[in-house]
């Protein structure tokens, strides 16, 4: 788990956006709002939440990831 994240975690640049074509954006919206409702229930830093969005779109933009 800990090499997977590194690999994430390198893809992530301040800035980065992402693809608005992408299969999961349709979801995303409903993803992102879950993960600052959950955030701000739990006392996390904005910080926090702003880098789980970013890892969550580095993961969805390594090619051939299947959609469940």
């Amino acid at each position: 788990m800990g090499e997977v994240l590194q690999r994430l975690l390198s893809r992530v640049t301040i800035g980065k956006t992402y693809n608005p074509t992408a299969l999961y954006v349709p979801k995303r919206r409903g993803v992102i709002d879950w993960l600052c409702t959950v955030g701000e229930e739990l006392s996390y830093k904005v910080e926090a939440i702003h880098l789980s969005v970013s890892i969550f779109d580095a993961y969805h933009s390594v090619p051939n990831i299947e959609e469940i």
